[in-house]
């Protein structure tokens, strides 16, 4: 696994972190190198501290994995309460996205199956972004799904719990499905 000098994980699926929470190593980060912060006398308080790469990431997992079960509670306690969430054009707040976009969010979820690939993880402070790109096909609500899509996740860190506060999605269709 690579990362960049602030120690953000970049490229593919990283070991520890594509594992269920109850099979990850005590180490996620065993077997790879990390970059270790330059110390100089203007950042002192760098010394000993590592980007939570991976606490953010669980975070966006733990939305997909809500979605896939249908708990709409949990993917709503994951949102910050002012958090913006953008696709198929429209922007809604976590308020009008429960009301009006969740039911179907969940029910595309349960239905499509989908392969993330190419996780980026940044985290500045008490803010990262997570990004992947997506192939989903199946069928859902009588139509049948074969696209390609990108996902950016911004979450932000309080009390030491990382929240959602920012989702955009986008897709567009593919003409070779994906394995099912």
């Amino acid at each position: 696994m690579r990362h960049d000098r602030d120690g953000n994980m970049l490229g593919e699926t990283h070991a520890g972190h594509a594992m269920p929470p109850d099979s990850a190593p005590s180490n996620a980060h065993a077997g790879h190198e990390m970059p270790v912060p330059k110390l100089t006398e203007h950042a002192p308080h760098e010394m000993g501290t590592a980007p939570d790469t991976a606490g953010a990431l669980a975070a966006v997992r733990a939305l997909h994995a809500a979605l896939v079960a249908g708990d709409a509670e949990l993917v709503l306690s994951l949102l910050d309460e002012d958090a913006t969430i953008q696709a198929g054009g429209r922007r809604d707040g976590k308020a009008s996205y429960a009301r009006d976009h969740l039911a179907a969010d969940i029910a595309y979820a349960r239905a499509v199956r989908v392969e993330r690939t190419g996780w980026r993880v940044h985290v500045v402070g008490d803010a990262a972004w997570v990004t992947s790109t997506s192939r989903a096909a199946g069928d859902c609500q009588g139509r049948t799904v074969n696209a390609s899509g990108e996902e950016l996740i911004v979450v932000q860190r309080r009390d030491a719990v990382w929240r959602l506060v920012g989702i955009h999605w986008s897709s567009r269709p593919v003409s070779a499905p994906i394995g099912r």
